[in-house]
């Protein structure tokens, strides 16, 4: 039997190129970097898809819930702490308002402490309650700046809602309802008319 092994190319040889490190045990804190940095600020989904019922997003590897209440949302450690269960599981509920409570036991915890603050299947004095509590987490949401105008087409008035992206770019929205309106009083395409108002509101802004 004849044992083979790799030898790396002396450095001085013509043409060769570092490889660099290849061991990088001792840096575990960037191996674990492909979850994200903990204590930094992540967007996680648009807004619009975050309602009464609640849905379950993945940040930094760990599961948590989004909910809105009263038109604020809150994020939850997607976890109840009594049996491991999700707390977005299709069968939680809310009992109470500002709660969500856990399918399983009826373990329910404040939206904004994350506290339980009722065992629903040991009645109103359990000793439970106080002592327990799953992790919240801010919740900011990021609007861009925005602004809302009538423009002038060919074919008619139309309203417009323009955005300013990070890079300074503009996009225009124009409302559908007002170009089909447009489109069917003048008998042309509504995407004619949602065409023409994207280009009065981008050729030429307010100001």
């Amino acid at each position: 039997m004849v044992e083979t092994t790799e030898r790396p190319a002396p450095a001085e040889a013509s043409g060769a190129l570092s490889l660099g490190r290849r061991d990088w045990s001792t840096w575990p804190k960037y191996e674990a970097a492909v979850y994200g940095f903990r204590d930094y600020w992540y967007p996680v989904t648009w807004s619009k898809h975050v309602g009464r019922k609640p849905i379950q997003v993945t940040l930094c590897g760990e599961k948590i819930m989004l909910i809105r209440e009263r038109g604020k949302v809150y994020a939850l450690h997607d976890r109840c702490p009594h049996r491991g269960v999700p707390l977005s599981h299709p069968m939680g509920s809310q009992e109470f308002p500002g709660t969500w409570t856990c399918c399983y036991h009826g373990w329910t915890f404040d939206l904004e402490t994350g506290r339980l603050v009722a065992a629903i299947t040991d009645g109103p004095e359990s000793p439970i309650c106080g002592k327990v509590a799953v992790r919240t987490y801010p919740v900011e949401r990021y609007v861009l700046p925005r602004e809302e105008r009538t423009v002038a087409t060919a074919y008619g008035p139309v309203r417009v809602k323009l955005v300013t992206l990070p890079d300074g770019a503009r996009r225009a929205a124009p409302e559908y309802e007002d170009c089909r309106r447009v489109a069917r009083e003048r008998g042309v395409p509504v995407a004619e008319v949602y065409a023409a108002a994207q280009r009065a509101a981008l050729d030429h802004p307010a100001g």
